[in-house]
């Protein structure tokens, strides 16, 4: 396989590179400047610019970048580029797709499940409605959007609605463990959100699942299919720590503190069902948080 990447740099960008070349295919990074480099492909929506000829005849292309959505404050500008990062790129990627003689076989294009809002304890999947209240969830309909209002006939398309990515290396591990391990950890309180996660190991399995098998298109939610409280998060990291969880946070102080950020990411109740990748038989190897 051909299989050419946008976010190669990132956590998830270098987890999946790793499994595609162990299975065999050949990687294109695509990159934000020109480079002699080998197996790259230069692209720039800012500037409308891609080697257009480097992406005939793929089998594959995977789009996952965007501007983190974890920077504090929300300011206007920052929302601007959270939005145009996703919706102008991702449009000119796939306009880019219709210009082309033979466009790749599967486009797969990262999404976020904060489609689903706050769900508070309802479970949703695939087919539930849109939060036409949130910020991110209109970011994600305007994510998907841009791929939808493009007709590639020759292209089966799937939008990755991924979870809260767990690992050694991930964000919110790396930003949290310092202070588990002080002792420092917080409980929410009287707020006590769903957190619906997945390994980041499970993650790339999971996009290799979707980008090979052509049963699979449309919304397609990467989360493992057992999502916790935040009370459990925090009680299963400090027990894998041997620390103690004594405090808690006042989650209105949060509200107040971090703002429309903060309501929208830790303070969201989100219980999401991977339907999709169950029903096509994925497997997950982590289904249960462990640290």
């Amino acid at each position: 396989m051909r299989i050419a990447i946008t976010g190669s740099s990132g956590l998830l960008g270098r987890h999946l590179i790793r499994l595609l070349e162990e299975q065999g295919a050949t990687v294109y990074r695509m990159v934000r400047s020109p480079s002699q480099a080998p197996n790259t492909i230069y692209w720039n929506y800012l500037t409308e610019h891609i080697e257009l000829d480097k992406l005939e005849g793929l089998d594959g292309l995977i789009h996952l970048a965007g501007e983190n959505v974890l920077q504090w404050p929300w300011t206007a500008t920052v929302k601007k580029r959270i939005l145009e990062s996703r919706s102008i790129g991702t449009a000119f990627l796939a306009q880019s797709l219709t210009r082309l003689q033979q466009p790749p076989r599967v486009f797969l294009s990262a999404s976020g499940i904060s489609y689903y809002g706050n769900s508070g304890e309802d479970w949703v999947n695939e087919e539930s409605s849109i939060d036409s209240r949130s910020f991110l969830a209109h970011v994600v309909k305007a994510w998907e959007g841009a791929v939808q209002s493009v007709s590639l006939p020759l292209t089966r398309t799937a939008f990755l609605r991924i979870g809260i990515v767990l690992g050694t290396e991930s964000r919110i591990i790396q930003q949290v463990k310092p202070l588990f391990k002080l002792g420092l950890g917080a409980k929410l309180w009287p707020a006590n959100p769903y957190i619906s996660w997945i390994s980041i190991e499970d993650t790339v399995r999971a996009i290799y699942h979707v980008l090979t098998n052509n049963q699979l298109s449309g919304p397609v939610n990467l989360v493992a299919p057992n999502p916790v409280t935040q009370h459990e998060f925090s009680k299963r990291l400090a027990q894998s720590l041997e620390r103690p969880l004594w405090l808690y946070a006042p989650s209105q102080f949060l509200k107040l503190a971090l703002g429309e950020m903060g309501r929208e990411t830790i303070l969201t109740s989100t219980r999401v069902q991977p339907a999709q990748l169950l029903k096509s038989g994925f497997e997950f190897n982590t289904p249960e948080l462990v640290f």
